[in-house]
């Protein structure tokens, strides 16, 4: 900017200077010529009223006498001329004497009586000259025609003298203007420069720089103005940052996922929410559009279908690849700042309400085994109270229905005890009656309690216990609980003549409890299930056993209490280890 404004200055001062130098130059030239005409006309004058005093005394021989004294006295040249246009004298070259020089312009000019200085190139002296003729006078028998002349090579003289003037001025001039411009110059370019710094500043995210002018003028104002900008943006970004850190915090802490579009179907926002239910990449170009960043189809093909919809649209969607996620979509239109029912974008907000339908086909199905695990049992108790109103049985089958009765009763009894037992643990935050669990005394009771149910399966039990246990604590009734669901579970799935194999171990602080046997194994696909309640392993293949399916339910809520692990490993048709982390 310094070197553009200083080129300026120094075009338009050349411009100057060369315009007052013509000026000047132009009235200087017409100044001396109108004296030259000035003084030659004074001088023609003079000479013609010498002329006239001499009168009729003259002869053609004393003009040239007369030429060079005249020539002498005014100092310029001196020429007589016949009417005819013939010379008869000159003060400088008399070889134009008998010449005819009626071609020439002054000549033409005295003859129709014209007194006018021409200005032009004299051959026979080489020279440039102004030349002033008089009209014909009559001097005794000769009318005589009296021009001057006036070398021109003063005026070159005098214009190369003022042109080198002109132009050491000029040149001086230029050089304090240069210096002087640059200087100003400066003045003028260094708040502006500053203002240009803190610009670039401020575009780079500095807002802590402040202008400072000391000069008095519009430049000064601009600065002001300039810093009240500066802080009036400095208040609104921070005010910006503010909202969006409350923003970020509020996106962050939302459970369901939140996905802004603009009216091209391009994502504008996405919190962390929505990138976990979508399993979308970390790594997201906003900007792009939503079917390049979303990898199910699915849920492109809802939001497309009600994109830019006025009102607002709840759907659920199952997803069809691997995850069997089920989706809530709830889509409404954005609308601008005023409210406008032109819509700018679209706000898709997305729930995983996949654990809602697990636990409502949970429940479910809970309902219906719990109806059909009680059902059973009241369906035999009640058929048999029937019978027994038979007046006619003898006394052996009453007594066999008797049995049954209890027997069913029992069932029913440990399974609403069961129930119980998981309802209490389920609903315990701390475990109560903790005392130090003594495992191997524990293990080999439990057992020797479970060993007549081994025999009538003709089952081989074996028990491994590490030297120097480690003790846990806990409520003793609940940990015998472990071992007691996980030996039964084994003993009703493994075949007769099987196999059953118990080991404890230490493991850091704590210990392993393992129960393994040679039954019948759990297909992988039901792993996952095993312990929810009344679930049970293909019941075409287990119909025939007896169980409620809370076994397992209870073994992992009591583990989980003791802030335990449990893991299972099986292959169908060869056996399934469970293995117990307890510290």
């Amino acid at each position: 900017m310094r070197k553009r404004i200083l080129t300026n200055f120094i075009f338009i001062l050349l411009v100057s200077a060369l315009i007052s130098g013509a000026l000047a130059f132009n009235f200087i030239k017409d100044s001396y010529i109108k004296s030259k005409e000035e003084k030659l006309l004074s001088n023609i004058n003079l000479i013609k009223g010498t002329l006239d005093e001499k009168g009729d005394d003259l002869e053609e021989k004393d003009f040239f006498r007369l030429a060079q004294d005249l020539s002498s006295q005014i100092g310029s040249r001196v020429t007589f001329i016949k009417s005819d246009g013939y010379v008869i004298a000159d003060s400088i070259d008399n070889s134009i004497i008998f010449q005819h020089i009626r071609a020439n312009p002054e000549y033409r000019n005295a003859i129709k009586g014209d007194i006018q200085i021409i200005q032009r190139y004299s051959t026979e002296v080489g020279n440039k000259f102004f030349y002033l003729a008089m009209p014909p006078i009559t001097l005794g028998d000769l009318e005589i025609i009296i021009r001057l002349g006036e070398d021109y090579q003063e005026i070159d003289h005098i214009i190369e003298r003022f042109l080198m003037y002109t132009v050491v001025a000029n040149f001086i001039g230029l050089l304090f203007a240069i210096v002087i411009g640059y200087m100003s110059v400066g003045m003028i370019v260094k708040p502006i420069r500053e203002l240009t710094e803190a610009s670039k500043l401020i575009a780079e995210g500095n807002f802590n720089n402040i202008v400072k002018v000391s000069t008095e003028d519009e430049v000064k104002e601009l600065a002001i103005s300039f810093n009240r900008m500066v802080k009036r943006l400095r208040y609104t970004i921070d005010e910006i940052k503010d909202k969006n850190a409350k923003l970020d915090a509020i996106l962050a802490s939302m459970q369901e996922g939140l996905i802004a579009l603009d009216s091209e179907k391009r994502v504008i926002l996405l919190n962390n929410s929505a990138r976990k239910i979508l399993d979308i990449s970390n790594h997201v170009e906003f900007g792009e559009y939503i079917g390049n960043i979303i990898p199910h189809t699915d849920i492109i093909r809802e939001i497309e279908m009600e994109i830019g919809k006025e009102y607002k649209i709840n759907k659920e969607v199952e997803l069809e690849d691997v995850d069997k996620k089920i989706i809530d979509l709830s889509i409404s239109m954005i609308k601008d700042i005023n409210g406008e029912e032109r819509g700018i974008g679209t706000l898709v907000i997305i729930r995983d309400i996949t654990s809602i339908r697990k636990l409502e086909q949970m429940r479910r199905e809970f309902v219906a085994n719990v109806s059909h695990e009680i059902r059973t049992p009241l369906t035999s108790i009640g058929g048999f109270i029937e019978t027994l109103k038979i007046r006619d049985l003898d006394e052996n089958s009453r007594h066999k229905i008797i049995n049954i009765i209890e027997f069913e009763t029992e069932r029913l009894k440990k399974l609403i005890n069961d129930l119980l037992a998981l309802s209490e643990i389920e609903n315990i935050k701390n475990i109560k009656q903790i005392s130090s669990i003594n495992i191997e005394n524990d293990l080999h009771k439990i057992v020797e309690l479970l060993k007549p149910q081994c025999e009538k399966k003709n089952i081989n039990i074996s028990v491994d216990i590490e030297d120097n246990l480690n003790n846990i604590n806990g409520n003793i009734d609940w940990f015998r609980l472990i071992p007691i669901n996980l030996i039964e579970n084994s003993i009703k799935y493994t075949a007769e003549g099987g196999n059953i194999w118990i080991e404890v171990s230490n493991n850091n602080s704590g210990i392993i409890l393992s129960v393994e046997d040679s039954g019948i194994g759990i297909p992988e696909e039901d792993i996952s299930r095993i312990f929810e309640r009344f679930y049970r392993v293909d019941k075409s293949r287990s119909s025939n056993i007896e169980g409620s399916g809370i076994g397992l339910a209870i073994v992992k809520h009591i583990v989980i209490l003791f802030g335990g692990t449990i893991e299972v490993e099986s292959q169908l048709g060869k056996g399934t280890r469970f293995n117990v982390l307890l510290p």
